[in-house]
């Protein structure tokens, strides 16, 4: 045995015989547990963060794709759009196969533009999603009639995005059906027995209604046994209390005001909040022909921030703008006479603008819906 060897035995007899460790080294064992112990939860604590910032991420990018963020584009009185539009919709001829429309009327737009169209005379509403050849089936898959899963000329069609529901307004059987459109294996229910031609919903779940025949527009909430009218409704007639079939109207929220496209008085009308009568702002001439001051049958209104009126004239195929307060009005798109080229229409029904400020616009006649892009150079 080495000299070595033997010191080392006498340093291990001495500490296995010794009763109990130094203070020191326990002090320094403690402080290496403690420090052993906050390291690891350190660590879990940040592998918590970044679990849960991961996740975060994740679900934002989920969302950002299926629901892109669309900048809100103003449209005012100096705003124009191309002229040449595009098919978006159908075709230009009538037909019952998916890729095709025939007589459409109302429709609504989703945030990810996805179009919602009342296709009347093929009894049933279609969903056509961006870039599609064909819309899907979402109502009337049995055909025409008054069962749950049919529609007699259904005219308009409004998405209730609080509810993730559709509402349709099943013009022959008098009545209005919601349906939930992302679970189409569920049929629609109907929630109110009315007449109806064209319905808008607000942000209260408010559904506003125009009925032609009573010549008034009324809203109704699930729940009231009954709707109260907002405007008119004292039967047909062209002074300021009565309409003359009202088909579109338009709810200004700002200052609880309701336009009505008064069809066949070819004017438009406002309504101010509890009014006893209309004030016509835009139309109400004679003569039906096709000067910038005169209307032919008024169908689809929207009306901008800045109180900017867009009306379908529609026979005389062609979408208008009326400044406020004037009566003298700017043809938008298809000032080209009757036909079915990319710059024509023929007798259009609803319009409405994306997020883009781009214009939509049913082409009933021709059987398609139209996009007009906004003019970017303006």
């Amino acid at each position: 045995m080495t000299k070595t060897d033997k010191n080392t035995d006498n340093v291990q007899l001495s500490d296995i015989g010794s009763s109990s460790p130094p203070k020191t080294t326990t002090a320094k064992l403690q402080v290496q547990r403690n420090t052993r112990k906050y390291i690891i939860i350190c660590v879990i604590a940040v592998i918590v963060i970044i679990t849960v910032v991961a996740i975060t991420v994740a679900v934002l990018l989920t969302k950002r794709k299926t629901k892109p963020i669309i900048p809100i584009v103003e449209v005012n009185g100096n705003t124009t759009w191309r002229q040449h539009g595009i098919t978006v919709a159908g075709e230009n001829k009538s037909g019952n196969e998916l890729s095709k429309l025939n007589g459409p009327r109302g429709f609504d737009l989703d945030d990810d533009l996805t179009l919602y169209i009342a296709d009347e005379l093929n009894h049933r509403v279609v969903r056509w999603k961006v870039n599609a050849s064909k819309g899907e089936l979402i109502a009337g898959k049995d055909g025409k009639g008054n069962k749950a899963n049919q529609l007699e000329s259904p005219t308009d069609v409004v998405i209730d995005k609080q509810k993730h529901s559709l509402i349709i307004c099943d013009a022959g059987n008098s009545r209005i059906l919601k349906v939930n459109h992302h679970n189409l294996a569920q049929e629609p229910t109907a929630i109110l027995n009315t007449s109806c031609f064209s319905i808008m919903i607000d942000n209260n779940g408010y559904i506003y209604i125009s009925e032609t025949f009573s010549g008034g527009i009324k809203r109704w909430k699930e729940g009231q046994s009954h709707p109260e009218v907002i405007a008119g409704g004292n039967g047909p007639g062209n002074d300021l209390y009565h309409h003359m079939f009202p088909m579109y109207f338009f709810v200004d929220h700002n200052n609880d005001s309701v336009y009505v496209s008064d069809a066949y008085n070819n004017r438009v009308m406002k309504w101010l909040k509890n009014a006893t009568k209309g004030i016509v702002v835009v139309g109400g001439y004679n003569n039906t022909n096709n000067l910038i001051y005169q209307l032919n049958v008024t169908n689809g209104i929207v009306v901008d921030n800045s109180n900017n009126i867009y009306v379908a004239d529609r026979e005389n195929s062609r979408i208008m703008r009326f400044t406020e307060g004037s009566k003298v009005g700017q043809i938008v798109v298809s000032g080209k006479g009757v036909g079915s080229m990319v710059n024509q229409l023929k007798n259009p029904e609803d319009i409405l603008f994306d997020r883009d400020g781009n214009l939509y616009v049913v082409d009933c006649g021709n059987h398609r819906v139209q996009k007009f892009f906004i003019d970017k150079k303006r």
